[in-house]
């Protein structure tokens, strides 16, 4: 059962131009996926400046909205609320995105291979059953803006495959009761110099782990180097008031990991 109206405040001028400028007026989807198991509440293809505001989003089989590709970008998820998602699969999150290749796009006027930045921001999402992120950035996902989001039984970022050029800042993460692996704040992989994400102003709060010798271990980034990577002005908390994190292939406390040039401000 859902409520759903839609309005197109631009509509394709032939058959070949790329719809944009659609904006989901939605209040509540709830028990999706009775027929259709990789389902989602709001899929996102080839598009631009898809605006998702105001919807109560629960009861669902895989992630409540799925973003699949960065295409032109430009959309703004904001003031939504998720919960029992991720139902009957894992290894995925409540809001999730992919990015596998780059598109040619004139949405600036000018030709480019870069997408407008897609904004995550104002939502309140549990990640309870399967999801394990709030925001799942998989496969190289781009250009995202994630920020003042509370995140419930969540990780916080993840970047993997080549993703870039992202934002995660000003959240508040509270992971998950069992854990999962010593990556609940952060964990990114590898970046091209000047491409690295920021992740900035965050609290995390770090409940538990499935191996009781990470239980103060928040987070995971590939290059532990601030030429690489942006870590800034972030807070941790956890069982013992100490933080470690695994930085560069080294486990290291927030103390060594602040002589290396990043966490500044972080406690």
């Amino acid at each position: 059962m859902y409520t759903c109206n839609y309005a197109c405040t631009r509509t394709c001028n032939d058959a070949h131009e790329l719809k944009t400028c659609i904006r989901p007026i939605v209040q509540i989807f709830r028990e999706l996926g009775i027929q259709e198991k990789q389902s989602s509440a709001v899929f996102i293809a080839k598009s631009a400046r898809v605006i998702v505001t105001e919807n109560v989003m629960f009861n669902l089989p895989r992630a409540a909205i799925n973003i699949n590709d960065g295409a032109m970008g430009g959309h703004v998820i904001a003031r939504n609320v998720i919960f029992n998602s991720c139902r009957e699969s894992g290894d995925h999150g409540a809001i999730n995105s992919w990015d596998r290749q780059p598109f040619l796009h004139a949405e600036s006027g000018v030709p480019s291979f870069t997408p407008s930045p897609i904004t995550v921001q104002d939502n309140l999402i549990l990640a309870n059953y399967g999801s394990s992120q709030g925001v799942d950035n998989d496969d190289g996902s781009s250009f995202y803006h994630i920020l003042r989001n509370v995140f419930l039984s969540a990780d916080g970022f993840k970047m993997d495959y080549g993703g870039h050029d992202s934002t995660f800042s000003d959240n508040l993460v509270v992971g998950q009761a069992d854990g999962y692996d010593g990556q609940a704040c952060v964990n990114v992989g590898s970046f091209l110099p000047r491409h690295g994400d920021a992740v900035v102003n965050n609290t995390c709060a770090v409940l538990g782990s499935r191996d009781p010798t990470k239980l103060d271990v928040v987070g995971h980034v590939a290059q532990c180097s601030a030429a690489d990577v942006t870590l800034a002005g972030n807070r941790y908390l956890t069982h013992s008031g100490v933080a470690r994190l695994q930085c560069g292939g080294e486990l290291l406390t927030l103390a060594d990991v602040q002589a290396k040039g990043l966490e500044e401000g972080s406690s």
